[in-house]
């Protein structure tokens, strides 16, 4: 065995860091350990007991993490003077969830008092650009061998077999919950023709499970919580909306029951379809890929950086509605062909009409965006905004639904036009970024969405969620500001349109401390009514 320079024009600095906490039996102290990689080759590594004893895991991680930054920041000076460009940022990787996070935000607290110059070290690389701390799975992790001894079977393991498109999808509608009756007087007050109103007051089923669909065949997969209604004849009605949330970071081992359980997309697709009112169907997505613990929507918003973080909104091809339209489909083709047995286009026994939907009513469709995953609302806000000026260059009536939607595909849209067509509210659930982009605040795109409006008959509702997590952030002002501006715009515009055009703020846990539990717990508190 030898160490291997490999000849290569990648210039890039890559660590991984680690530490074994308390692993001295006799001292308590923890084992520090990195690795450093120049572009293929490893060049740097170190293995070394901390010099003081830590209180958690997290607090010997983070001095792990900065020995590696310092030894990194010396080999970018090094190579500076050998005239060799490292033209990126340099990443390094770490197994521990909460130093990640405090790398990226830093949250001055009683417990982090005793590593404020670690944290302020860190910080100020991370704020110049010159670092990225970012999260590893431990079967991943390349310092874990400067830190501790190994088990064979813990780094190397077996090729994964081969992706399944759904996750136990012959057990998908096992979760059964029935919705409330509906009274006559409010069926009579909507004034609805159809010819089978026997099924007004039958109570009908909701059943809840998870897919791994792909947007495209071979591309990666999207893991989505769906709640969907059934018909008394338990094939799948067609819904008066479908909400579709998209989720945000992860935040995994964090011990606290509240964010383990807000972080389930099945719990979440449950907890959203309760919120919704009358027959709606729920869908929660997740990212189909992440950096560490940062959802990554590339698909859908493919202007995103490494870590997720949006340079900008481009509407060009449509990207997220076509994403949309595509999960959906993938979703019903798979819960129809494999759960209920039968073909996609077989509407007589695979779908049937919610009870109080009229045949040539099309069901609309909601949007929400919970911390990261706004990034993909703001992407939809200004695909919206272009696609009505390009109609209307083209004299297309926005205002019609296409025949494929209101025919054989009544379930979810059919096609991005569709999708933007249906769209009737968008809601920002606590969103934030690292960055600016947390917020549409381009001025064109909101007189875009406030003409699209002003051609249609149907209401447009914008609705900003927020917690003092987000709002009151004194090292992140941008998304206060942010919103502030987005508000301001939005009610310029809103005066134009007749009360087409509507927007409301609401502000949770006002007056508590900030905290990330705050930050989920806006998933249980949100009025979407």
């Amino acid at each position: 065995m030898g160490l291997t320079l490999t000849a290569s024009s990648d210039t890039s600095l890559v660590a991984y860091s680690d530490a074994d906490w308390a692993g001295c039996p006799d001292t308590w102290r923890s084992t520090s350990g990195y690795c450093v990689y120049l572009g293929p080759s490893l060049i740097s590594w170190s293995s070394k007991r901390q010099p003081t004893v830590s209180r958690s895991s997290a607090d010997a991680e983070y001095r792990a993490v900065v020995n590696a930054v310092v030894e990194c920041s010396w080999l970018r000076q090094l190579l500076q003077e050998l005239l060799v460009e490292v033209p990126k940022a340099t990443l390094v990787y770490c197994d521990n969830v909460s130093v990640v996070y405090l790398a990226a935000n830093p949250v001055h607290h009683r417990r982090t008092k005793h590593i404020q110059l670690d944290i302020h070290f860190i910080r100020e690389h991370v704020a110049l650009g010159r670092v990225q701390v970012l999260h590893v799975p431990t079967d991943q992790q390349f310092a874990d061998v400067m830190t501790k001894g190994l088990l064979l079977i813990t780094h190397n393991p077996q090729p994964p077999e081969e992706t399944q498109l759904t996750e136990d999808i012959d057990t998908f509608f096992r979760v059964r919950e029935c919705l409330p009756r509906r009274s006559n007087r409010q069926h009579s007050s909507r004034s609805l023709s159809r010819k089978s109103g026997d099924l007004v007051a039958a109570a009908m089923e909701r059943r809840t499970g998870v897919l791994h669909v792909p947007l495209t065949h071979g591309g990666p997969l999207f893991r989505v919580a769906a709640s969907l209604i059934l018909a008394p004849s338990k094939a799948l009605a067609v819904p008066r909306a479908n909400a579709i949330l998209f989720t945000g970071d992860r935040v995994p081992g964090t011990g606290e029951p509240a964010i383990e359980r807000l972080s389930d997309a099945a719990y979440l697709a449950k907890l959203l379809a309760g919120k919704l009112a009358g027959e709606a169907n729920a869908w929660v997505v997740d990212a189909a890929c992440f950096a560490g613990p940062f959802a990554v929507y590339r698909e859908l918003v493919p202007a995103v950086d490494a870590v997720g973080d949006p340079g900008r909104y481009d509407p060009t091809g449509l990207p997220a509605a076509v994403g949309v339209a595509n999960i959906l489909a993938h979703c019903i083709r798979e819960i129809q062909n494999k759960v209920m047995r039968g073909p996609l286009n077989d509407s007589a026994s695979n779908q049937e009409p919610a009870a109080s939907l009229p045949p040539s009513c099309a069901p609309k469709t909601i949007i929400l965006g919970f911390s990261k995953g706004g990034v993909v609302v703001n992407q939809l806000v200004t695909e919206l905004s272009y696609w009505a000026s390009k109609s209307a260059k083209n004299s297309v009536d926005v205002s019609q639904r296409s025949p494929a939607l209101l025919t054989a595909d009544l379930l979810v849209p059919a096609t991005a036009s569709d999708v933007l067509s249906s769209i009737s509210e968008f809601h920002y659930l606590d969103v934030g970024l690292n960055c600016a982009g947390a917020y549409t605040t381009d001025h064109a795109t909101i007189k875009g969405i406030a003409s699209y409006v002003s051609q249609t008959s149907d209401t447009l509702r914008f609705v900003l969620h927020g917690t003092p997590r987000q709002w009151s952030d004194p090292d992140r002002p941008w998304i206060l500001a942010e919103k502030n501006t987005m508000l301001r715009l939005l009610r310029d515009e809103a005066n134009k349109c007749e009360g087409r055009l509507t927007l409301s703020e609401k502000k949770y846990f006002d007056g508590r401390p900030r905290s990330v539990l705050m930050h989920f717990e806006i998933l249980e508190a949100m009025d979407i009514s």
